[in-house]
């Protein structure tokens, strides 16, 4: 147990330190070396998304990483990286979008997204339509258990192009102030989730399992005559 405490914390950088992000401009081999591709089709029959790296277009280096939807899909690139629990961060990296256009419920695209096990917990503003390269950042607060996965989301149940290049981390002192941006317009499509209200309950389900075990083994340790080490 001690060794795999010892091999977790040496994967959290300390704050203030700068971890790196793995094939960061996405010029290495093989292709997309670090990162792990997802996707989903949302119309049958269709093409499926895919994400290849451009090398007649990218902003640093030689090359760039390239989402392309032809039809309603999700597309994006996740890397999961271990930061120390409370630190301040802020991911940035340069995006450029081709007729991106959201279909039905879509979402947000062309965007950099901050996930968790509890969910998305921060984003760049959304894209739509056609724009040159511009450098987006998010700033987002590291919660438990200590890890991010930092995602590149070409697309969102929609369609279009979207490019990534020079994908970096940058640590903030805790009493940073941070940047809040209030816009007139939606910055997404979608709907707020009914369910929103109650996200704490399957946060409570997965406690479940082991509450109901550490209470047959109070109860099996009172059978034998030894006191059970606490009170349910």
């Amino acid at each position: 147990m001690l060794s795999v405490a010892l091999a977790f914390f040496t994967l959290v950088p300390a704050v203030g330190s700068q971890p790196a992000v793995r094939n960061p401009g996405f010029e290495s081999a093989p292709v997309l070396t670090g990162w792990e591709v997802k996707t989903r089709l949302r119309q049958e029959p269709g093409r499926a998304p895919t994400l290849t790296v451009d090398r007649d277009d990218a902003k640093e280096g030689t090359q760039s990483l390239l989402i392309e939807a032809l039809d309603p899909a999700d597309a994006y690139a996740t890397q999961r990286i271990f930061l120390p629990v409370g630190s301040l961060w802020r991911a940035r990296a340069w995006v450029k979008t081709e007729n991106l256009t959201a279909v039905g419920q879509g979402g947000t695209e062309g965007v950099i997204g901050v996930e968790t096990p509890a969910g998305e917990i921060a984003s760049s503003v959304g894209r739509s339509g056609t724009a040159p390269w511009r450098d987006e950042e998010v700033i987002f607060h590291v919660p438990s258990p200590g890890y991010i996965d930092l995602t590149l989301v070409g697309a969102r149940h929609g369609t279009g192009r979207a490019w990534f290049d020079e994908v970096r981390l940058e640590s903030l002192p805790s009493d940073a102030r941070e940047d809040v941006r209030i816009f007139a317009e939606h910055t997404t499509k979608r709907p707020i989730d009914a369910k929103q209200q109650g996200q704490f309950i399957e946060l409570l389900c997965n406690l479940i399992p082991s509450i109901i075990a550490q209470t047959r083994w109070g109860s099996l340790r009172a059978k034998n005559g030894h006191p059970a080490p606490y009170h349910v």
